[in-house]
């Protein structure tokens, strides 16, 4: 089997990171959370999602459940 090095997954990781593609969870840099969209590209697609759907106040839960959203990305957030 194949493997990557430590120093090559943690270069790896290094630059999702900077490119806003993770975020590291903890400060030792042992967990890291890889993101399926940047933090910014899913705050566009909120308040894109919003303004086409007519919306003004809403929640997560409100987007994530709603009919408007069969079909779309929306469905997959989570409440975390």
């Amino acid at each position: 089997t194949r493997s990557l090095s430590y120093e090559a997954k943690e270069a790896f990781l290094a630059a999702l990171v900077s490119e806003g593609r993770a975020e590291w969870i903890d400060k030792g840099h042992k967990k890291c959370l890889i993101l399926w969209l940047r933090i910014q590209d899913w705050a566009n697609y909120i308040l894109d999602f919003v303004k086409e759907n007519g919306l003004e106040v809403t929640t997560i839960e409100d987007i994530r459940s709603g009919i408007e959203t069969h079909g779309t990305a929306a469905t997959s957030l989570r409440r975390s």
